[in-house]
């Protein structure tokens, strides 16, 4: 889904009311944001009630920069991956996020949360009925330390 902002021009006009002048607001507010559908975007397939769960919106590979993570992150005995379940609302918003299986560091796990709820943005699910409705959305996070730094060629080793 893509965001499209219309600008209305608001309208003011006096209104007698009981011989007594009023000012009267004749128009919709000064920014609206309406969702059309993004074109390369495909349709979700509907569950077999009619209802659909909620899609993430842009690149997920942008929701988590290594600059998100603590530098225990990179340590050895990390297991470099977070599955995570988030909440999402039923306006796209995460508004929770439970660790299922942990990177065997609390402060790693809750940087990437943190992260989630910050940069995850989706189309929320929807009911049968087409309305939108708070759903779930599980996905693993996976990252790799850095190489290690290598000696230009023709370098002697280090003494």
């Amino acid at each position: 889904m893509c965001l499209t902002v219309i600008r209305y021009n608001t309208i003011f006009r006096r209104v007698a009311a009981g011989g007594t002048a009023a000012l009267a607001l004749l128009a919709a507010p000064a920014i609206a944001l309406v969702q059309t559908p993004a074109p390369s975007a495909p349709s979700p397939a509907p569950n077999a009630d009619g209802s659909t769960n909620a899609r993430p919106l842009g690149s997920i590979a942008n929701w988590v920069a290594m600059e998100d993570l603590p530098s225990a992150a990179m340590a050895p005995g990390i297991n470099h991956a977070v599955r995570v379940r988030l909440s999402v609302s039923p306006l796209g918003f995460v508004d929770g996020c439970t660790v299922l299986a942990s990177s065997g560091d609390a402060n790693v796990d809750s940087a990437v949360c943190t992260a989630l709820q910050r940069n995850a943005f989706f189309t929320p699910a929807m009911n049968a009925a087409g309305q939108a409705i708070a759903g779930e959305y599980v996905r693993n996070v996976r990252w790799a330390p850095p190489p290690a730094p290598t000696a230009p060629a023709g370098t002697p080793p280090a003494q």
